[in-house]
C-alpha cells in the first residue's frame, strides 16, 4: 500500500468526490497507472476554482481522502477533445479541511506544483488524523 498527494483545485475535488472518482495532472495517464487498488490519496487544493486567480481564490488546504477500490483504469470525454484518465476512489466523507501550515511533518512544497506524489506512511497518517478530527 502507497500514500500519495493530488494537487487540484477545490471543485475539480468536489467533482471527483460526487463522482466517486480521481484524474490528475490534466488527465494524463502516467499518475493513474502508479496507484493500486488500497492506495491512499489525500487532495491538496491551492485554490478554489481552477480558472480563477485572485487572492480571494487561493486556499492552501488538503481538502479530500480517499482509497483507490479496485484496479481499473479508465478514460471518460469530459468535454469534446479532452479524454482523461480516472481511476475509482472510496472518499472518506465529512472530513475536516487542513491548513499546510498546521502540520509537524515537513512537506517539500515544491513538490505540489507537480500535481502528483508519493508521501510516506507517517505523513500520510498525520495528515489522516489532522483530517478526521472532530
Amino acid at each position: 500500500m502507497k500514500y500519495y498527494i493530488i494537487t487540484t483545485s477545490k471543485d475539480h475535488v468536489l467533482k471527483g468526490i460526487s463522482g466517486g472518482f480521481c484524474q490528475a495532472c490534466h488527465g494524463k495517464k502516467f499518475p493513474m497507472e502508479k496507484l493500486k487498488k488500497e492506495d491512499w490519496i489525500i487532495f491538496y487544493s491551492p485554490k478554489i476554482k481552477f480558472n480563477e486567480n485572485n487572492e480571494a481564490n487561493k486556499l492552501k488546504k488538503f481538502t479530500a481522502i480517499g482509497q483507490v477500490i479496485d484496479d481499473k483504469i479508465y478514460q471518460i470525454e469530459q468535454v469534446p477533445d479532452f479524454i482523461p484518465w480516472r481511476r475509482n476512489i472510496n472518499f472518506i466523507l465529512n472530513i475536516n479541511e487542513v491548513n499546510l501550515s498546521d502540520l509537524k511533518c515537513k512537506l517539500n512544497y515544491i513538490l505540489f506544483r507537480y500535481g502528483f506524489f508519493e508521501i510516506s506512511y507517517e505523513q500520510f497518517i498525520e495528515i489522516k488524523t489532522k483530517m478526521l478530527k472532530e
